[in-house]
């Protein structure tokens, strides 16, 4: 948590002249407490409290910024916990694997040029209207009421994202309101067409 703060104290002066952006990259257990990782979900939430209010702050000071809450994404780290828990239940590494999917409903894990992607569209000219948000980057994984945007069919829809829509990402409602996607011919940046399929996201209103 204090590396976040220290970071954001130490540039804001940067970010402040240059209008720039903030994406913090936080984790689906700031919203999904858990037994099994208690430590890292207060962490993770404390970090997106602070988000929130550096985003106001970046109101007056012209600077935008957001979150990123990945869910599980292929690393060394997930890598050596799937090999550990699949030797602790007798399975071979991709059985287990295979086991843990089906249990969360969920296609494959996240691939880290999956954060990056959106880490790009956010910090694009494009998305400069997107502000104070929290966006969920997990397959579906967390269930929250949000707009959730469909990336095969390019579309928005105000719902619940989870594991009955595996292609959705998530965005806190109570952050920003959505209205559905304009069309193709408005896009002028190649990233945000392959990224979405060919369509975008536009916020009616940014609510602290």
């Amino acid at each position: 948590f204090v590396s976040y703060v220290r970071l954001s104290r130490a540039l804001w002066p940067l970010l402040k002249d240059a209008q720039g952006a903030v994406v913090n990259i936080i984790g689906g257990a700031s919203k999904t407490p858990s037994a099994n990782f208690m430590i890292g979900g207060a962490v993770n939430a404390a970090i997106t409290n602070f988000t929130k209010a550096l985003a106001e702050l970046g109101l007056r000071d012209g600077v935008t910024v957001n979150a990123v809450h990945p869910g599980m994404t292929v690393t060394g780290r997930l890598e050596t916990l799937l090999n550990l828990r699949a030797e602790a239940e007798g399975m071979s590494r991709e059985a287990y694997e295979r086991q843990e999917l089906a249990r969360a409903g969920l296609r494959r894990y996240s691939q880290p040029e999956d954060i990056a992607r959106l880490v790009a569209f956010l910090t694009s000219p494009v998305a400069e209207q997107i502000h104070g948000v929290d966006v969920f980057i997990d397959g579906g994984a967390t269930k929250t009421l949000a707009a959730v945007f469909d990336v095969e069919s390019g579309t928005l829809a105000t719902g619940e994202s989870g594991p009955t829509n595996p292609h959705a990402v998530g965005f806190d409602a109570s952050a920003v309101a959505l209205r559905e996607a304009v069309d193709d011919r408005t896009i002028a940046h190649p990233e945000v067409i392959d990224e979405v399929g060919g369509r975008r996201l536009v916020p009616t209103k940014v609510q602290q």
